[in-house]
């Protein structure tokens, strides 16, 4: 009797697994997680449907910047790559075996309960996980980050970040707000905990209100996504009256930034040139 093959998708997720296993990291190790996933309404952001690869590889180049300024940080980029076709996730990979530092590892964002890119609020709860799931996998890390792929740099060795994250344990990006009086927005584009009381904070802050969101006043919200309003309820009373330019790092781009376009990618179809929004 014929053996059976493995389905597809058994045989994806063991190349996957054998292309970029798990890496334990060391303690005193700082950590930084990036997530890539294709939303459903991707063809209204930045659509690479008519394009060789739906993954815009420009993102993927920004995290490999990264991770070359800061080479003593582990870097992990994780794609939900049940939401890529099978030519887009070919590319993905052959630029990752390319070009890949040797402290990028990907992962499959279906390995962390909970993890989801299917809307928003998916994604900034995923943020969190994903920051939590690094200390669960390495609980000597000194500090576990996200961060979006349009920030041009991590500023992994600043002194203010480094200040902040003595005081409080945790760090949230801002940015200038679209306001006459110039003053600064918190934006989850990039985000920080430092071990022991730092993850003290998601198990006690964030985590429970993803879990029961109802319980703490924000089921029903419409002003903002789920997510960001779970983040923003946790700083606002983590940090209390002060501003968040006293607790904030300066590292964010206002919403509709867009990474520009590589001729690379673009002339050659691989990806198509950036709509009016960025998709990271």
């Amino acid at each position: 009797m014929l053996k059976m093959f493995p389905k597809p998708d058994t045989l994806r997720k063991a190349y996957i697994r054998a292309r970029y296993p798990r890496v334990s990291m060391g303690e005193g190790k700082t950590i930084v997680n990036y997530l890539w996933g294709t939303l459903p309404d991707f063809s209204v952001r930045e659509s690479n449907y008519d394009a060789f690869c739906s993954v815009p590889l420009k993102a993927i180049d920004k995290a490999f910047d990264n991770a070359r300024r800061y080479p003593d940080a582990d870097f992990i980029i994780w794609v939900n790559y049940g939401s890529l076709d099978r030519i887009s996730e070919f590319f993905l990979n052959s630029h990752a075996r390319s070009y890949k530092p040797a402290n990028v590892t990907f992962r499959d964002a279906e390995e962390v309960q909970g993890v989801s890119t299917d809307d928003m609020d998916d994604i900034d709860a995923s943020k969190i996980r994903l920051i939590y799931q690094g200390f669960v996998e390495n609980p000597d890390a000194d500090e576990v980050f996200f961060s979006d792929f349009d920030i041009d740099d991590v500023c992994l060795n600043d002194e203010r970040l480094k200040n902040i994250l003595d005081k409080q344990a945790f760090i949230i990006g801002c940015n200038e707000c679209s306001v006459s009086n110039g003053g600064l927005n918190s934006e989850n584009q990039f985000m920080g905990f430092r071990r022991g009381q730092g993850q003290k904070l998601l198990e006690t802050f964030f985590l429970p209100r993803y879990a029961d969101p109802h319980k703490y006043g924000l089921g029903g919200r419409m002003d903002t996504s789920l997510g960001f309003a779970v983040i923003s309820q946790c700083i606002g009373t983590l940090v209390g009256h002060r501003q968040i330019g006293d607790v904030g790092f300066p590292i964010g781009y206002p919403m509709g930034h867009v990474i520009p376009d590589n001729p690379l990618y673009t002339e050659t179809g691989i990806n198509r040139p950036a709509g009016p929004r960025c998709s990271c």
